[in-house]
């Protein structure tokens, strides 16, 4: 990853805006059927996290919920780097040294709590390497000096780094040294220890593919970059590079919203699987909380995501019902082809006469994706971004169909006990994001939608038509100052 300090330096020596507004100007999204459009979170969607972002310091309760909420299934940590000596340094300081873990003692619980269910994250990657960064040297050097067995310092010091950190993956950022020989042979030592490897390229393709071809399924994602040094990468081309493994190409925040949702729309049809976001937008806000991160993240999924159920499990064949004892989204259907029903609870019976035919002459099935359990009954759950809560057991649950701060799972907040003398729970299923402050969506069946930021929203129920999402439509400001954003639930 280009290194974020230089990399401002050159977009502003560019001629770049001087000065980015957050949110774009309104603009129509065309959704058509909004119940199906994001379904699932089935495309791969990454956030790089410089800085006080991954460390310590910058993981608060507050941003911790931000990454948990945020959409993102995966966080890079950027940037570790490895010393001539061997040892491994995250800003500037040490974390693993002489086969020991020395970084903070606070900082693998704070980790582990941004993938803790209810979470988008499922895994977290550490980056080695940025522009100008000798890592990728050091390595070499240490491996030419020492060898790669299980007692030389780079192998203990990336056991004690999985051991200490629980880190999935090491993402290559080699952007200097290029050598394909000692990438391989570290790619293997990482194997060893129980993580895998990512590449992220900008330039220098006979490096990488040289790279992907020694280290084979042990490099599981290739991360493109696609801003500032890699402008003019084109992903289809790219995509030709891996052994048929399709590229995941990134971009920056600089230009905020419109570009970005742009970029990710353009690389659907060159055939890429993801995307990633590279926060470099020192001259604005960083999205280090829910509602921006979760907002890229939602670009990247409204580009990418298919009408399908891949992030659902299989729970009937057709024409079989199943009881829900807690609550789900529903899907039916086959070969890309679904359809949905939201909230469901009880029997269901996955046909064509309850949800319709999404696919005629071909055999379908039932998929199945529950709502997060986030209290017991009486407990409490705290959120700054919209959801929808359902109180209760064994198929029995009232809803409130748009709410955001702290929910209460009791009689009193429902309006009632769903299923008296049985102990109840509570449970949350997010609104996703769809539009920014003044922009508007088409929505043609009924749908919930909510309008504001940072844990302050309107709600609307079961609206259908072109909602715009402004203090006009939803009668007031739900928090001043603020730039807000527009999110929304299929109405049942």
């Amino acid at each position: 990853m280009i290194n974020t300090e230089v990399s401002m330096r050159r977009f502003i020596f560019k001629g770049s805006k001087a000065s980015i507004a957050i949110l774009s100007a309104a603009a129509t999204l065309g959704l058509g059927a909004a119940t199906s459009q994001r379904a699932s979170a089935n495309a791969t969607a990454v956030m790089f996290c410089p800085g006080n972002m991954g460390y310590v310091n910058g993981l608060t309760t507050a941003e911790i919920n931000g990454y948990r909420a945020s959409g993102m299934s995966t966080m890079i940590l950027f940037t570790m780097s490895v010393s001539a000596n061997g040892d491994f340094t995250y800003g500037g300081n040490p974390i693993c040294s002489n086969g020991n873990y020395v970084g903070p003692s606070t900082w693998p619980g704070l980790l582990s709590q941004c993938r803790t269910a209810p979470s988008s994250i499922g895994r977290i990657e550490m980056c080695i390497g940025q522009w100008g960064d000798p890592s990728f040297a050091n390595i070499k050097n240490r491996i030419t000096a020492d060898g790669t067995g299980s007692g030389t310092v780079l192998y203990r010091n990336l056991q004690a780094l999985k051991n200490g950190l629980g880190i999935n993956a090491i993402d290559f950022d080699d952007e200097q040294t290029y050598d394909v020989g000692s990438s391989v042979t570290f790619g293997n030592m990482i194997n060893a220890v129980g993580m895998k490897v990512t590449l992220c390229p900008y330039t220098n393709v006979g490096y990488w593919s040289g790279v992907k071809s020694g280290l084979g399924n042990i490099v599981d994602a290739v991360y493109l970059q696609c801003y500032d040094g890699g402008a003019g990468n084109d992903a289809a081309t790219w995509n030709n590079y891996f052994g048929g493994m399709k590229v995941i190409p990134g971009y920056w925040d600089w230009e905020r919203d419109a570009t970005f949702a742009n970029k990710m729309n353009a690389w659907k049809s060159l055939g890429t699987v993801g995307g990633f976001l590279w926060p470099s937008n020192t001259g604005g806000s960083p999205p280090a909380d829910g509602a921006e991160m979760l907002q890229y993240a939602n670009y990247i999924h409204s580009s990418f995501d298919n009408n399908t159920a891949s992030n659902y499990s299989v729970v009937a064949s057709e024409n079989q019902t199943v009881n829900f004892p807690k609550p789900v989204d529903a899907a039916y259907g086959a070969n890309s082809s679904f359809a949905f029903k939201y909230a469901q609870k009880g029997n269901l019976t996955f046909s064509n006469a309850v949800f319709g035919d999404p696919i005629p002459g071909v055999a379908k099935s039932g998929y199945s994706a529950q709502f997060w359990q986030v209290a017991g009954e009486g407990g409490s759950y705290t959120t700054s971004v919209p959801v929808e809560a359902a109180y209760g057991a064994n198929g029995s649950y009232y809803f409130n169909w748009g709410t955001t701060g702290t929910i209460t799972f009791n009689t009193t907040t429902f309006g009632g006990d769903p299923i008296f003398g049985t102990v109840k729970a509570g449970y949350i299923m997010p609104y996703v994001q769809c539009a920014g402050e003044n922009q508007s969506v088409a929505f043609s069946t009924p749908t919930d939608v909510a309008y504001g930021a940072n844990g302050h929203y309107l709600f609307k129920h079961a609206v259908t038509g072109t909602i715009t999402f402004n203090t006009a439509t939803f009668g007031s400001d739900p928090i001043y100052g603020t730039a807000k954003g527009g999110y929304y639930r299929p109405s049942h």
